[in-house]
């Protein structure tokens, strides 16, 4: 019998965007193997490979963005502690103030 197998999107009613999305997706059909459909099928794994890596790169990326962030904060944070010590409050009346202002952020 003949197969294929097509990318697809489960659909809402709704949701027209987001089939559009997937309308440009491969389509592979066969009745046999065939040296043609071998060639789709590698280009399509070198696709999948390709998009593999760049997820890889993004998420490596967005956790050392997340670990920057995290170091900022501690640093901001240590610094409303040090706002809040006494001999600073007496500096001026503001110091209170900034301190719980970032506290908040």
């Amino acid at each position: 019998g003949r197969h294929s197998s097509v990318a697809s999107a489960q659909s809402t009613g709704s949701d027209v965007h987001e089939r559009e999305l997937w309308e440009d997706f491969v389509v592979v059909e066969f009745d046999e193997d065939s040296p043609m459909l071998r060639r789709k099928m590698s280009a399509f794994e070198e696709g999948t490979e390709d998009l593999r890596n760049e997820l890889k790169e993004l998420i490596k990326t967005g956790c050392g963005y997340l670990e920057l962030a995290a170091e900022e904060l501690e640093g901001n944070l240590a610094l409303a502690d040090d706002l809040a010590m006494a001999e600073i409050r007496k500096l001026s009346p503001l110091m209170p103030m900034f301190h719980e202002m970032l506290k908040r952020v």
